[in-house]
């Protein structure tokens, strides 16, 4: 028996549209569409070219159906970075597309929390740290200087929750997103309105939160960018790409270690049950199946994609493999760090690091080489610090990290990452984010128990394993 199920994995610098099939247990993806997708400069604001995004996306469907042929699709689920949201007014019309989390709006915000909640209690009521990114923030933001925008909203919605609303008109959200978002009090699984009362936003902007994954409407022939998807499911499965990743491992035992690397590096622990640790270096998110890990989140390969963007437009195209390659022959062994502000969104990333190299006495990288072999020491040193807080922060101890998403196939990378950690570290698989709303998806319609989905995961893609020092683990 085979099902067929379409993924949209939006990133925050590019999307694919994924057509999965699971037949007798062993789930199969191939690629139907890649698109890139950037910033645009709008009255001075930094918004995602959401049209863009969403002409992409219909494509990147349409094909998916070419390739399938004449095979039913059971499902549509989309799942995409958190944070970034847009706002759809009383006629159900998206009239506020989302701006992206680098935007300067929220520039000194984290700051002025302090005179409305202190950090720490923030921590304890909505599982994060205070950080300018936050849809909590953004509201914020909004809240001081747009907030005829909020009067005017009558729903909220995330980037994945976004795209089902176009394909099916449902306007809903999952605990995954709700979770990152820092609005929703964690221990009551309520949205926060005592605090977004305090900062005046208005809570009734934001959508019901469903429980995970379930269906939450069809395609209807208006919104079809295909005739076969006329009808089909759309699921919500797990909007936060993070969350999706981690439907590869499920059900995760505590202390299991994972690392979503991608643009950015979403490095978590799953705890078996809600905690929020003591201190606030860590965000508490909400996993598939009602699971719960605790994440530090930072720079991911950001850096060395802002680098290549850079590069381009001085005439030079560096391919990744190749940058990995010559990364190994560099001898510059200079390390920022990486989570600094500065790093964040500067207008040129090559002369950032080597900047921040030169004011440091350090050996400042010359060729594109240089530059990734800084970035990627840089990551796998900022790796090992993580694990070491969430070991500190959890109690628990871990044997082995298991990296899923792009970075995998930076070899470079994982073996840094294992000698840094001190740790076995075990690769794939690339398209986790994609496999796991797949996986969600089956489970959703009752064609598969999350209790056999390692049996799927381990026939159906293979892994990478790279070793650490031959020494007493960290």
């Amino acid at each position: 028996m085979t099902s067929n199920h379409i993924s949209i994995d939006l990133g925050a610098s590019s999307g694919r549209v994924i057509l999965g099939a699971l037949t007798d247990g062993v789930l199969t993806v191939s690629e139907a569409h890649r698109f890139q997708h950037h910033m645009i400069e709008c009255r001075g604001v930094k918004r995602w070219d959401w049209a863009w995004i969403l002409r992409e996306v219909r494509r990147g469907l349409s094909r998916a159906c070419a390739q399938a042929g004449d095979r039913h699709i059971a499902g549509v689920s989309c799942s995409a970075w958190a944070q970034d949201f847009g706002l759809l007014n009383a006629q159900g019309e998206l009239f506020y597309p989302p701006v992206s989390y680098r935007d300067d709006r929220t520039k000194g915000l984290p700051e002025r929390f302090n005179a409305v909640i202190a950090p720490c209690d923030l921590h304890r009521r909505d599982g994060s740290l205070v950080h300018p990114m936050t849809t909590l923030c953004q509201l914020r933001a909004m809240a001081e200087h747009e907030p005829e925008a909020l009067c005017r909203a009558r729903d909220l919605l995330w980037i994945a929750d976004l795209v089902h609303w176009d394909l099916c008109g449902a306007a809903a959200t999952d605990w995954s997103l709700a979770t990152a978002s820092q609005v929703r009090h964690v221990a009551s699984g309520t949205w926060d309105t005592d605090l977004l009362a305090r900062l005046d936003i208005p809570a009734s902007i934001l959508p019901p939160i469903l429980p995970q994954p379930q269906v939450i409407g069809t395609i209807p022939a208006g919104s079809a960018p295909d005739s076969h998807l006329v009808g089909v499911p759309v699921i919500s499965s797990a909007g936060h790409d993070t969350a999706a990743a981690s439907a590869v491992l499920a059900p995760l035992e505590p202390g299991t270690l994972m690392l979503s690397l991608g643009t950015w590096a979403m490095l978590g622990a799953c705890t078996g049950k809600f905690q929020v640790p003591d201190k606030d270096q860590v965000a508490v998110l909400g996993l598939p199946f009602g699971q719960w890990g605790c994440f530090h989140g930072g720079m991911g390969l950001w850096l060395l994609q802002e680098c290549r963007r850079a590069w381009r437009e001085s005439g030079a195209n560096q391919d990744i493999s190749e940058l990995v390659v010559s990364a190994a022959r560099s001898s510059v062994e200079s390390v920022i760090p990486v989570n600094d502000p500065r790093f964040f969104a500067p207008d040129n990333m090559p002369a950032e690091i080597a900047g921040f190299c030169a004011a440091t006495r350090q050996a400042v990288p010359e060729h594109p080489g240089d530059f990734a072999r800084v970035i990627f020491d840089s990551l796998a040193a900022a790796f090992a610090d993580s694990i070491d807080q969430l070991r500190e922060l959890t109690g628990l101890s871990f044997e082995r990290l298991r990296i899923v998403g792009g970075g995998c196939r930076n070899e470079y990378l994982c073996r840094r990452t294992a000698q840094g950690a001190c740790l076995p570290v075990v690769c794939g698989p690339v398209e986790a984010t994609a496999a796991g709303n797949l996986l969600l998806q089956a489970v959703a319609l009752g064609l598969l128990e999350p209790v056999v989905i390692p049996e799927v995961m381990a026939v159906s893609f293979p892994l990478v394993e790279y070793a650490p020092p031959a020494r007493s683990p960290r």
